[in-house]
């Protein structure tokens, strides 16, 4: 406030008000195939993550199989140990706002065996697994390389659109790795791609970060 007083000695500042802005779109849902926990070289689960654009202030997931909703299957991530080729596999995420509610869906077809789990990608021999996943940014990476030999082993983590957010290089011992990574505690929740390489040798894997 400014006064037009003749012996105006200043402004008059009020306190700063904060505004919350409600988005007035509906949730936009992608779904991300995820590898599950492993033991060597088992995949237990198969794993899928939504990425929710528009999820507003206050959203609600719910995961459903064929149609059918999934008891408690109501978080950003959800494990299944039974599905099967062709099975329709929907999250819907309603955004409640004051002014009702939002609401968005995808549907992602399981394409694949009876066990559609998906195992690493490996380029070479080798048996290496990685746990817990999903994790808070902390888990580690232990197995046998394909090679008996002594090596340098490059361990990268990118983001889904490929920024680097960790890299690290270890030694193997009569090729046997067993180390132990810890993320940035500000990482965001979410998939990320770890891809540990030596030489001609190459495993990648999906890792999802719940904190």
């Amino acid at each position: 406030m400014n006064s037009n007083y003749l012996c105006n000695t200043g402004l008059a500042i009020s306190n700063n008000i904060g505004l919350t802005v409600e988005s007035s779109a509906a949730p936009i849902i992608d779904i991300v195939a995820a590898y599950g926990p492993t033991l060597n070289g088992t995949v237990y689960n198969d794993t899928f993550a939504a990425v929710v654009t528009n999820p507003g202030l206050s959203a609600t997931y719910q995961w459903a199989v064929n149609g059918i909703e999934v008891p408690g299957a109501i978080g950003p991530v959800f494990y299944s140990y039974s599905l099967v080729n062709g099975d329709a596999v929907t999250c819907t995420v309603i955004n409640h706002s004051i002014c009702g509610t939002l609401t968005g869906s995808h549907t992602i077809i399981v394409t694949g065996s009876t066990n559609v789990g998906v195992k690493p990608v490996v380029t070479a021999g080798g048996n290496i697994s990685l746990a817990p996943n999903p994790n808070q940014g902390e888990f580690t990476v232990k197995g046998t390389l394909g090679t008996i030999a002594d090596a340098e082993v490059t361990l990268e983590v990118t983001d889904m659109i490929g920024q680097v957010v960790y890299k690290t290089k270890v030694m193997t011992h009569n090729g046997e790795i067993n180390t132990r990574i810890q993320l940035d505690h500000s990482i965001a929740n979410g998939m990320y791609i770890l891809n540990l390489s030596s030489g001609a040798e190459n495993h990648v894997f999906h890792v999802v970060v719940e904190q």
